[in-house]
């Protein structure tokens, strides 16, 4: 999986000398809840901008499991901030 990865992902800019600090703590915290499958797909979509077809070979899974994926973790988040659609 992180071979595939690493071929679609463009090179990573050096780090900062420090950590950001996360802007709300609860969206990290929404974020962390979510299972290591979910957030996968989310980081691939939204973090890297990686296509629905690009995150399916990246991470060894077929389109509709990127998507579904994607949409129950996304709903899980809205509950958990308690955003409305």
């Amino acid at each position: 999986m992180i071979r595939r990865l690493r071929r679609l992902v463009r090179p990573v800019p050096e780090r900062p000398s420090h950590d950001p600090e996360p802007s709300d703590p609860g969206l990290m915290a929404a974020g962390r809840s979510l299972s290591l499958p979910m957030r996968s797909v989310l980081v691939c979509r939204f973090f890297l901008d990686l296509t629905t077809e690009e995150t399916a070979d990246a991470l060894g899974i077929s389109p509709g499991t990127v998507k579904s994926r994607q949409s129950r973790a996304l709903d899980r988040l809205r509950d958990h901030l308690e955003v409305a659609p």
